[in-house]
């Protein structure tokens, strides 16, 4: 329904003086400790007051000036919805990269789901949640059109420090790199080891990495190597779906290790 004149202009405002409005949330204040508090002049002050009362956004009480109930809700649905287009926003940008039909379900369903994007400054903080999720784990599933050191390195630990069962499916390439790599090959040696560690390798194509570690489930994308995106979730319905699809994975695989 198209918002109306009125309500256009709440949304509008409150979202506009959302800092003030934040200064106001924890209980009243005067105007002199709004001034104090924010990094504007007592004039935008004075008007950005004027305007909430207006709209009856916020009213004066002996304290000084306070939100009112509709101000704290309109403020509480707005931060809801932001953060909701955020998230959409960072969902389109991991589906430009997963193959269309290659997923049962739809990644928006999940609640708790989040996604992880490269961030100016920190291109890989989505690596380092992918190699926490390992550190933690109680179990790791996975199959994988990439690898990388840091990751492996974790695989490592938790398999033969922990006692983790660990199961990987990946491509040719991954393959060589695990068992032939002067890094990696050590590592390799030392999972087989413990009869805890199982490799295998798919000769299908692996359009995305899925991996199941304990009750957290990843999704991650890339372009030529370089990480794009990383979806996780707890949900029970995505869980079974990707374990499926390990599954999947491994019964037309040719074990390696």
């Amino acid at each position: 329904m198209p918002l109306q004149e009125r309500e256009r202009e709440i949304v509008a405002t409150v979202f506009d003086r959302s800092e003030l409005i934040d200064r106001l949330l924890d209980g009243p204040k005067e105007k002199r400790e709004l001034v104090e508090e924010l990094p504007v002049s007592r004039s935008t002050v004075n008007r950005a007051i004027r305007e909430l009362e207006t709209l009856e956004l916020v009213e004066r009480v002996d304290e000084g000036y306070r939100v009112t109930d509709l101000c704290r809700s309109t403020t509480t649905r707005l931060s809801a919805l932001v953060d909701s287009v955020g998230y959409e926003m960072r969902l389109q940008k991991f589906r430009k990269w997963v193959p269309d039909g290659t997923l049962e379900f739809d990644l928006a369903d999940a609640d708790d789901a989040t996604v992880l994007l490269p961030e100016p400054g920190n291109p890989y903080g989505m690596v380092n949640r992918h190699v926490e999720r390992l550190r933690e784990a109680p179990s790791h599933r996975s199959v994988l059109p990439l690898t990388g050191l840091h990751g492996y390195e974790a695989v490592h630990d938790r398999v033969v420090e922990a006692g983790v069962e660990t199961t990987v499916v990946a491509a040719p390439s991954v393959v060589d790199v695990l068992v032939t790599d002067p890094e990696f090959e050590p590592l390799t040696d030392a999972l087989t080891e413990t009869d805890r560690f199982r490799l295998f390798e798919t000769e299908e194509p692996v359009p995305y990495f899925v991996g199941v570690y304990g009750d957290v489930v990843q999704f991650g994308v890339d372009d030529d190597g370089d990480p794009r995106a990383l979806y996780e979730t707890t949900d029970t319905t995505v869980r079974e779906w990707a374990n499926r699809r390990i599954d999947d994975y491994v019964e037309r695989a040719e074990r390696v290790l």
